[in-house]
């Protein structure tokens, strides 16, 4: 990410060569030594993946693709998949070539009750452990 390496290069720290960052410094942009720039972008999450390229938008929700251009639709109303397949792949496939070289995404966290029941059931462990490794009073 680009705060990484804007954070990395302002506190001085040498970025360990085998973790290269895709993230650029943006210190000359944040104090206008450098003028914004241009450059594709990509993330993912649990629920999205996306990149940006230009004017073009991939997004990939619930299993749906889409392609917006942020300029003429920012609220990404208007899905141009259809008539823009051409644009359409090129993004797609720029995502996937990304998307394999990166880690897998963590495995969905489970739902607040059953992280609640491990909790409480490993509170129960611990204090069952306690008791017995105290002495009995005499």
């Amino acid at each position: 990410m680009d705060w990484t390496a804007t954070i990395l290069k302002t506190t001085g720290t040498n970025l360990h060569p085998a973790y290269p960052l895709e993230g650029v410094n943006l210190i000359g942009v944040c104090t206008r030594q450098r003028a914004v720039f241009e450059r594709t972008l990509f993330w993912r999450n649990a629920k999205h993946e996306a990149m940006r390229s230009g004017t073009w938008k991939y997004l990939k929700e619930g299993g749906n693709a889409h392609l917006f251009n942020l300029t003429e639709d920012p609220g990404e109303k208007t899905d141009l998949k259809a008539e823009q397949p051409a644009a359409f792949e090129n993004l797609k496939t720029a995502y996937q070539k990304w998307n394999s070289q990166m880690l897998p995404l963590p495995a969905p966290a489970a739902p607040a009750e059953a992280r609640l029941a491990r909790l409480q059931q490993a509170e129960t462990q611990s204090s069952a452990q306690r008791r017995r490794a105290q002495p009995d009073a005499l």
